[in-house]
């Protein structure tokens, strides 16, 4: 297995910054514009803003074969060390049950700091899990988080959970009691800014493919392998007397064959993921269609469009895909078939978990360029998950910033040798009609 290493990512863009790299490849190109790629020995770059500790998810009475549960989060941009932290539920840190992170105990090393962007989750603890916490989450209680001084970092209290519920952290730093056992668009309509989404699932026919339960031999998500080590024939000089005549070697074995395409479309069964713009999100794409100084385009007009389930399927992702499983710069595949691209490096990110489209590395149909693609804010502009891990009955929702949008479908692909170029007519231009304050010398 590939061990972590640092890529700093080297592209004249606002988003240039180093990038943290788990066990696969790089994502090097973006858009139009190449990058290179510098492995070093450095220690992960982090962001400027100090970390920032949230709860994020209690689970106070859950549903049978579950458990209690508290979610954290860092949402600075710099690792936080738990070392000599406390939570309880009680109003001080003296309660004797008090949970202390880390704790000294083997193999609880990873409850001891939150990187940038992740979320540590910790159950009761039991002789399956010694790492976890002693108190007793009531339906009507709080949770207290004290640093390694005993001061208050965060409190969490609701008056009443309901089993299947869990108080979840909202964009606005509020806490809710959101169902958990409801399907997808069930809970988007529980959180009540989505009716726009809502009404184009409709309109596009997708709406019945997300009410499916979840398939009961799900067995989580799936990473691809890394590629194997390259095989390497080593060659001495040839005073070594050991030259080796590489024709007389037997020829490699040919590569696996590529795993075949997902595809396209929703699966009959669940797990989804659904990145859900909100209403505030196709807002602002109605005004960027209908251009500056116009009316934004209504809302019917939008879900007439003949493009709207393509764009709606890139929302859509088969799986659980919950936030853990977005890692930094790890291709992501849509029910479009097309890729997203997570970026949660806190030298880029400053805590937030970002994505970034899928663009593409040569024109577009009807005679756009990646300039084109850039200038509408689809490559060098990530778009923000604003509301991570809202569980759902058959899935769960990730609240994005904005709406996203497919790389174009090329009939032909002018790129490839041999392919059929389309004819262009030829352009007259009448030079003396043209303001550009000088004439080019035809004669040479």
């Amino acid at each position: 297995m590939l061990q972590r290493q640092d890529v700093r990512l080297e592209a004249p863009s606002r988003f240039s910054a180093v990038l943290a790299l788990a066990n696969f490849d790089p994502f090097v190109s973006l858009c139009c514009f190449q990058t290179e790629l510098i492995v070093t020995d450095q220690p992960i770059v982090e962001g400027t803003t100090p970390p920032q500790i949230v709860v994020e998810r209690v689970v106070s009475f859950p549903i049978e074969n579950r458990t209690d549960l508290v979610a954290l989060r860092n949402v600075g941009g710099q690792t936080q060390d738990l070392a000599g932290w406390t939570m309880t539920d009680a109003e001080t840190d003296n309660d004797e049950t008090k949970y202390t992170f880390g704790s000294g105990k083997e193999g609880c090393e990873a409850f001891q700091s939150i990187a940038p962007s992740q979320k540590l989750e910790i159950l009761p603890e039991s002789e399956e899990n010694p790492c976890g916490f002693e108190f007793t989450i009531g339906i009507r209680d709080e949770i207290n988080v004290f640093d390694s001084e005993g001061n208050l970092v965060v409190n969490v209290g609701w008056d009443r959970s309901k089993q299947g519920t869990a108080i979840h952290r909202m964009p606005d730093d509020a806490h809710i009691v959101l169902p958990e056992t409801l399907d997808i668009l069930a809970t988007l309509k529980t959180l009540g800014n989505f009716t726009i989404l809502l009404q184009a699932l409709e309109a596009s026919g997708l709406k019945e493919s997300l009410v499916a339960e979840s398939d009961p031999e799900y067995e989580g998500v799936r990473f691809p392998e890394p590629p194997p080590p390259p095989q390497i024939d080593y060659q001495y000089p040839d005073w070594f007397g050991y030259k080796v005549n590489i024709s007389a070697l037997p020829p490699p074995p040919p590569p696996p064959p590529p795993p075949p395409p997902p595809k396209e479309g929703v699966p009959k069964l669940g797990p989804y993921t659904i990145l859900a713009p909100n209403d505030a999100a196709f807002d602002s794409l109605r005004a960027q269609l209908a251009g500056p100084g116009n009316e934004p385009m209504s809302v019917e007009f939008m879900l007439a469009l003949p493009e709207l389930k393509d764009i709606l399927l890139y929302h859509i992702i088969p799986g659980k895909w919950t936030s853990e499983y977005l890692r930094n710069d790890t291709t992501i595949i849509t029910a479009k078939t097309a890729e997203i691209v997570p970026f949660t490096d806190g030298a880029m990110t400053e805590g937030k978990i970002m994505l970034h489209d899928s663009c593409v590395d040569k024109p577009t149909p009807g005679g756009f360029g990646c300039q084109a693609q850039v200038d509408f804010g689809k490559c060098f502009d990530p778009f923000m998950v604003d509301l991570a891990d809202v569980m759902a009955g058959n899935g769960v929702i990730h609240q994005v910033s904005r709406v996203l949008f497919p790389p174009p479908v090329f009939e032909t692909d002018i790129l490839t040798p041999g392919a059929e170029v389309p004819e262009v007519e030829p352009v007259n231009l009448d030079l003396d009609k043209l303001s550009i304050g000088f004439k080019p010398n035809l004669d040479g």
